[in-house]
């Protein structure tokens, strides 16, 4: 499975380093700046993969609001 990553370098990077570990998972990483960038790189990038794994809710909604999954899309949830 390809899976792109959505999220800020360092997380994405510490999720690439524990997928290693995963021979069936192939990991896209899709870093970003600032989560408004989330909307544009899952839509120029979601048909490259087969599912879209955002690092936190608020990214995921972002783009949730105003692209129209063609893959799985997923978040992370992180407890406050």
């Amino acid at each position: 499975m390809i899976l792109g990553v959505i999220g800020p370098s360092r997380i994405v990077q510490k999720f690439q380093w524990v997928a290693n570990d995963i021979s069936q998972l192939t990991v896209f990483p899709l870093t970003y700046e600032t989560m408004l960038d989330a909307p544009r790189i899952a839509e120029e990038n979601q048909s490259k993969v087969e599912a879209l794994y955002f690092v936190g809710t608020s990214p995921y909604f972002l783009a949730a609001r105003v692209i129209q999954p063609l893959v799985l899309w997923v978040y992370l949830e992180r407890p406050i």
